[in-house]
């Protein structure tokens, strides 16, 4: 019999989330060891039906949260789910009663409940902090609400969080600058195992790359000022994106002449087209953990420019696999020289292989090893 492994999960409405890409592959490879489920408050028809086919158990808490307005859209499910158990602990109370009598490993993999695990895994920044960075990108209706909340969502978050540190017996992070951050605050982090995997459908679509453009991401993370600077450049930019949809500013308008094509939300085949053929992948951000443009964009032959800061600056190899620039004028002032260069020779097959650190078999495999190690030392110490 299987030792059993159970994943709580923030409410999976679409199998197009970001947090279903992170959870449901690993999950799905790691029940060829182990017994796997997955618990949420909530879970879509869809999600459940495929944890049917690769053989893990889905866990329903049947909470009601707003339907996403497009499949990748969950910042509102996200939202309602901090909230609730911010402010009344709602989820961890609905996760506890649903698994009541399971035995297993619980690997709390969520940022919004603090239910009693065995591990929590931390994937991303305090949100006070992470909404303080993103803010200039949001419309200004939403940056003035922000900033009136901002105290008692710090009040609350840091509860929440409090909570969860206290409510697992280890802690884990998804990079060494979340390790950092959390453990300035007080919450030893045991150990790092990156959040991102990918399948092997993330990589080249031509041995023949066209690099006649420069492909940038818009997101409530994006630095837009960046962004449309390095659209004046007069080189040719698409953009991708479609996520934050009514919550960010679009890309500010610039003096100079600009060539932006403006793509919104793309299928998985074109945007590894995009990637493939672009001359590198720009990722200006204001905020992000760990980052999953430059992994995908890497593993698609094509380097990135970012800035050497939080997540990023833990993926991406500077001068090898991208470039990682100070502050916006050296992002800018690099992206000019690579248009007028091109890329250094043997920079896409480098991409390519500091990729293979994230794939899906890579990270599971430190999953693997990870939970044996913590299964090995005995039962459960849960109340």
């Amino acid at each position: 019999m299987h030792d059993r492994v159970i994943f709580l999960s923030e409410p999976l409405l679409s199998t197009e989330f970001v947090q279903h890409h992170l959870v449901v592959p690993l999950a799905a490879r790691l029940a060829a060891w182990f017994s796997v489920g997955i618990a949420a408050p909530a879970l879509a028809a869809d999600v459940r039906a495929e944890l049917a086919t690769v053989g893990v158990d889905a866990i329903d808490g049947g909470a009601w949260f707003p339907p996403p307005r497009s499949p990748r859209d969950e910042a509102p499910s996200y939202t309602l789910a901090w909230g609730r158990e911010a402010m009344g602990g709602l989820n961890s109370r609905l996760l506890e009663r649903v698994l009541r009598g399971q035995d297993g490993f619980r690997v709390n993999i969520s940022m919004t409940n603090a239910a009693q695990s065995d591990l929590w895994y931390i994937q991303s920044r305090p949100l006070p902090d992470a909404l303080r960075s993103m803010a200039p990108a949001f419309r200004p209706g939403l940056r003035v609400a922000i900033r009136a909340g901002q105290p008692l969502v710090e009040m609350l978050d840091r509860r929440l969080c409090r909570r969860a540190a206290a409510r697992a017996r280890v802690r884990y992070s998804s990079s060494r600058h979340v390790a950092e951050l959390y453990g300035r605050a007080g919450f030893a982090v045991d150990g790092v195992i990156p959040s991102f995997v990918y399948p092997d459908s993330w990589t080249p679509s031509t041995a023949r790359p066209s690099r006649d453009y420069v492909l940038g991401y818009l997101g409530k993370e994006t630095d837009t000022e960046a962004l449309g600077e390095l659209s004046a450049l007069g080189f040719p930019v698409k953009v991708f994106g479609s996520k934050s949809a009514g919550w960010i500013d679009d890309l500010p308008r610039t003096t100079g002449p600009t060539r932006v094509e403006r793509l919104g939300r793309v299928s998985h085949e074109q945007l590894v087209n995009l990637y493939t053929n672009a001359l590198f992948t720009a990722f200006p951000f204001t905020e992000e953990s760990f980052g999953l443009v430059p992994i995908e964009s890497m593993a698609c032959g094509t380097p990135v420019l970012t800035y050497a800061m939080q997540g990023p600056a833990e993926t991406v190899a500077d001068r090898e696999t991208g470039w990682l620039a100070r502050d916006r004028s050296d992002l800018v002032s690099i992206a000019r020289e690579v248009v007028r260069t091109g890329l250094p020779a043997g920079m896409p097959a480098a991409c390519i292989a500091r990729a293979g650190r994230f794939r899906l078999g890579s990270v599971a495999e430190a999953w693997r090893a990870m939970l044996r190690s913590r299964l090995d030392r005995g039962p459960s110490a849960r109340g």
